[in-house]
């Protein structure tokens, strides 16, 4: 164990919980502990007290850890060793991390063993003398930092100088099957030879640096991109972001983030909210969307357009005669002789309980006459299970 008196530590942890965990593991090292529950409070007692090291959360009311640390450069003070807590994984907060060189990361929940072993490392670097070999374990914690924050990731990081990839965390080598970056250099030129293309998502570009400075331009856009996943033998859709690599113009990092489940459950939604529940073609809400594109696009282009719209005649009496499960049945066996005779530039609808409706861009009304003919012999002459004689009123 290394003399108490030779670092004075500072954390800054808004959680009390936290903050005493953290205090008691660094009073092993030091007898010199300072406690501030936020930023501000952090950055006065550092400009008082100049402590050697700082174990700070990241969110935190009034200011968070990275802006203190930020602050203490911009101020020019003596910058101090810097172990970094934090519960968050979202890249930003990561990049922000290596621009300001923070020399270690932890994440929450802290495990103490593992913070024991950090603040007694960065006492080691205090206490060692020489510069060469301070510099060199200086370098050595970086690179092992850098690999930690790639390797922690779930979601896809590379860098790369647009022509290469010049580093990746395990979970690329994972999904694209390679044993290295060498491997994947040997064989591919380029990530984007795996992309997809599809309407809204990221279209291929001859050179990878143009599609890497597009996305950087224009970072308040989602850029979605579409892989297939060998391991899984489905298409995988991801969020790509870049950005340039701290100190390095040349050099850019990559994330992609997989949202193929988040992607599917907003579908599954956009279709409940859309489709009827029982006969599963349009309700009146989606009927009304596209009813007023329409009405926009036939006066633009001035196209005819009708809409059709029929009910079947004396339905109450069938549910009071044969209960509501056979008018159910008979609305969806309806919806499904009617359905081969809808374009598919037309849209058909559930407009209420047993009133349909369909649109029909490009249609005149004698073409949308003859239509309704067409449903309400079909109708007429089809033999339902329910077992009675059903007929329609149309009108268009």
């Amino acid at each position: 164990m290394l003399q108490k008196d030779t670092a004075s530590i500072l954390i800054v942890e808004d959680e009390q919980s936290a903050r005493i965990l953290m205090g008691r593991i660094a009073e092993r090292h030091s007898n010199k502990i300072y406690h501030a529950t936020n930023g501000l409070e952090g950055l006065e007692i550092y400009k008082k007290y100049k402590p050697d090291i700082i174990i700070t959360d990241i969110k935190m009311h009034g200011m968070d850890g990275l802006a203190m640390i930020q602050k203490i450069e911009d101020l020019g003070l003596k910058k101090p060793i810097v172990i970094l807590a934090t519960a968050y994984s979202e890249a930003e907060y990561f990049i922000r991390a290596i621009e300001l060189k923070v020399d270690h990361l932890l994440i929450k929940p802290l495990e103490a063993e593992v913070l024991d072993e950090k603040i007694e490392k960065s006492i080691t670097i205090l206490q060692n003398s020489n510069e060469n070999k301070k510099l060199k374990l200086l370098l050595e914690l970086q690179t092992k930092k850098i690999s930690t924050i790639f390797n922690f990731q779930s979601n896809i990081v590379i860098l790369t100088n647009g022509n290469e990839i010049k580093d990746a965390n395990q979970a690329f080598l994972d999904f694209f099957g390679f044993k290295n970056i060498n491997e994947f250099n040997t064989i591919h030129k380029s990530i984007q030879e795996f992309f997809i293309s599809g309407d809204g998502f990221l279209k291929y570009d001859t050179e990878e640096i143009s599609m890497i400075k597009k996305v950087i331009a224009q970072n308040d856009i989602e850029h979605l991109v579409k892989i297939y996943d060998k391991k899984r033998e489905s298409e995988r859709i991801f969020v790509l972001k870049a950005a340039i690599y701290p100190e390095e113009d040349e050099l850019y990092i990559v994330s992609l983030t997989d949202i193929s489940d988040i992607e599917k459950n907003r579908k599954l939604l956009r279709a409940l909210s859309t489709t009827d529940k029982l006969t599963k073609i349009f309700n009146k809400f989606k009927f009304d969307e596209i009813l007023t594109l329409e009405i926009s696009r036939c006066k633009r282009y001035k196209t005819p357009l009708s809409i059709l719209m029929f009910d079947i005649d004396l339905f109450e009496t069938i549910n009071d005669s044969h209960g509501s499960n056979a008018g159910d049945q008979l609305l969806k066996e309806l919806t499904n002789i009617v359905k081969p005779l809808i374009r598919t530039s037309d849209s058909f609808a559930r407009w209420s309980n047993d009133e349909f409706a369909i649109i029909l861009p490009n249609t005149t009304l004698e073409s949308a006459v003859v239509l309704a003919e067409k449903i309400r012999e079909l109708v007429e002459n089809h033999s339902f299970k329910a077992g009675n004689k059903i007929t329609i009123s149309t009108g268009s």
